[in-house]
Parts: structure tokens; sequence; C-alpha cells
């Protein structure tokens, strides 16, 4: 049964390609990890309280438009050993706006 979790995480990242239009880097990173669920079977409550620290990992991207903005996309695999299915991906897409 894949777990759902929250926490907080810290990453680096190393620009390996970068000119003035664009950029893409390799992140590395720490997520420290709580998860509550709560089920029940038979008439009977079953608490799973479940925690811990794993790592993840991905590539992201950056083209500016102009000066101040810019279209980003990446993805992250987070490997959470709690998951029966190991690994979780997640893809994003975005602006960027720079002051």
């Amino acid at each position: 049964m894949p777990v759902l979790v929250k926490g907080i995480g810290l990453n680096g990242h190393y620009h390996f390609l970068q000119s003035e239009q664009y950029n893409a880097s390799i992140l590395l990173g720490a997520l420290t990890w709580d998860s509550d669920v709560v089920s029940a079977y038979e008439d009977q409550r079953i608490d799973h309280d479940n925690h811990g620290i794993d790592m993840y990992y991905g590539i992201e991207g950056t083209y500016k438009i102009d000066e101040a903005w810019g279209v980003n996309a990446g993805i992250k695999r987070y490997a959470l050993d709690v998951n029966d299915v190991n690994d979780v991906d997640i893809a994003c897409l975005g602006l960027t706006y720079d002051f």
C-alpha cells in the first residue's frame, strides 16, 4: 500500500549547462518525513505512524523569456523506503520571475 508523506527537504543544485538564455542543473537532497495513516478492519482501528529521512534527486532546466521572466521544468525522484512502490516521481512546470 503506498503511503503519503509530509515533510521538509533540503537540496543542492549543480549547474552543468549555463548561458544567458538557459540553464540546466541536477539536484540531490534529503527529505525528513512523517506519515500518519488510520484505517479500520472489522470494527478495529489500526494506526500506522512512520517517519524517516530519505534522499531524492532530479534534473531541472530554465529558459529565459526576457530579463525578468523564465519558464522552468524538472523532474524529481523520491526514494522513500516506506512505499511498496519504492520511488515517487514528480514532474513540474512553472514560471520564474527575477527581480
